[in-house]
């Protein structure tokens, strides 16, 4: 399959929890971010061009803030063959210039990684 993400994105190094802003209910794990958009993996499917409404809670305080809130819509939704895990492919919608700087500053902390830092 062809790459076509335009941002770069990083891999998380410690589990950090999505959560449905409207229910609170956990939605899955970040797998990684990227300002354009983010993958998750959880217990439940994820329904492809749905747009879901996401909280994360940051490890770290940024702009005096511990989470970022976001719309995103599922672009595709999959289980995964070795952990039985579903994952989905999510692109911000609309992301304001805060949110951008925000995942930015996160991206560079060492709370993350980049696994792909050199392709």
């Amino acid at each position: 399959m062809q790459e076509r993400r335009k941002t770069q994105r990083i891999r998380l190094c410690v589990e950090i929890g999505v959560f449905d802003i409207k229910s609170g209910e956990r939605v899955g794990r970040l797998v990684d971010i990227s300002t354009e958009g983010i993958m998750l993996a959880g217990g439940q499917p994820m329904t492809i061009n749905t747009v879901y409404e996401f909280r994360i809670y940051l490890p770290v305080s940024i702009y005096g803030k511990n989470e970022i809130k976001f719309n995103a819509i599922c672009l595709w939704s999959g289980k995964d063959g070795k952990t039985s895990e579903h994952q989905g492919g999510f692109q911000i919608q609309n992301p304001t210039k805060e949110l951008k700087e925000m995942i930015t500053l996160w991206m560079q902390t060492p709370s993350m990684e980049n696994p792909n830092k050199d392709r």
